[in-house]
């Protein structure tokens, strides 16, 4: 959940002081726990794309959709791939499982997490559950 605000700190001083508003434009980037940092970053719609993506673990467009690489995470892609032709399916979702275990504070881990739980899925109801999820 990443929230976007545009203040205009000459109107608002209070934040202004808060936050430490020396010149204008000035970015800042608060994480939920309220720790500050200086958002140091183009001003480019691009830049700020790339800068949020980093910094949330998203993985948006400029126009705001999921892009192509969403939830995809290279450790778990090579699971994955293993995985398909694999006779112990269950030492491969261990291996998912301890994976997701370390994953790195940018990546969604509900979001990622479909890895796994595509691959119990395989292992239950067979490999026509990829067709039937396209």
């Amino acid at each position: 959940n990443v929230v976007i605000a545009k203040v205009d700190a000459t109107q608002a001083k209070d934040l202004g002081t808060k936050y430490e508003v020396k010149g204008y434009p000035t970015m800042k980037w608060i994480t939920a726990d309220n720790k500050v940092e200086d958002a140091n970053v183009g001003r480019s719609l691009d830049a700020l794309v790339k800068f949020v993506n980093e910094k949330s673990g998203t993985f948006r467009t400029e126009s705001g959709l999921l892009s192509d690489k969403a939830a995809l995470y290279e450790p778990l892609s090579k699971i994955v791939k293993k995985f398909v032709a694999a006779d112990d399916k269950d030492k491969l979702i261990a291996e998912g499982e301890e994976a997701l275990k370390s994953l790195p504070s940018n990546y969604n881990a509900r979001q990622t997490g479909y890895y796994v739980r595509a691959m119990k899925k395989i292992k239950t109801k067979g490999s026509e559950f990829v067709a039937k999820e396209q």
